[in-house]
């Protein structure tokens, strides 16, 4: 809770400088990539859920500031013994979730009516709470993770001041999810969401 009204009272002045706000929301396709076969996860779909600031620097070039609820993880399939002596195989999921702030430089090519672009940043990205169907080797999370990430953006201006942005992208935390893992545990993860908004 300290983490989230801290991230609220720096982008207070961020509001009062932008010339577009949105309100975003869609999921992440995410596993959990290791170098250990100990680890090896399938991956889950899991939502996400925001806001969006646009300073409106210029109508090709500008930055985005986004305060994001989002949940990551992955799924494998666990073996134990059945009532009988049998083995029985299930499939369980371990969900991390986060408040993030991803801040992006965009590119739009295209910014009249129709909207094409292409953007990338950096993630800082907070630990909040997990919920975990099976024991990992190691369950201490980084408080703090940072995730470089890229994709594209399509979408529509209509209604003079209101727009839509669909957006895709790739993300890929660069610290380990674990904090005493003895290998490697980042997610990997492609996002998918809508921006609705207007300009102020």
């Amino acid at each position: 809770m300290k983490k989230a009204l801290l991230i609220l009272l720096i982008l207070i002045p961020v509001l009062s400088f932008s010339q577009s706000l949105g309100l975003k929301g869609g999921f992440n396709i995410s596993n959990i990539k290791s170098n250990s076969s100990a680890l090896e996860t399938s991956a889950i779909v899991a939502p996400s859920f925001g806001i969006v600031f646009f300073p409106g620097i210029s109508k090709v070039f500008d930055i985005g500031i986004e305060p994001t609820y989002s949940t990551f993880g992955g799924k494998d399939a666990i073996s134990f013994a059945g009532p009988n002596g049998t083995a029985v195989s299930k499939i369980a999921k371990v969900k991390y979730h986060y408040i993030e702030v991803p801040v992006s430089l965009n590119y739009y090519p295209l910014h009249e009516t129709n909207i094409v672009g292409i953007h990338a940043g950096m993630s800082p990205m907070y630990y909040l709470s997990k919920k975990e169907e099976f024991t990992l080797s190691s369950t201490k999370l980084n408080d703090f993770v940072i995730a470089p990430f890229a994709g594209g953006t399509f979408g529509y201006k209509f209604a003079k001041k209101a727009f839509f942005h669909l957006v895709a992208r790739y993300q890929f935390p660069m610290s380990n999810i674990y904090k005493d893992a003895p290998y490697t545990t980042k997610f990997n993860s492609v996002n998918f969401f809508v921006v609705l908004g207007c300009r102020l």
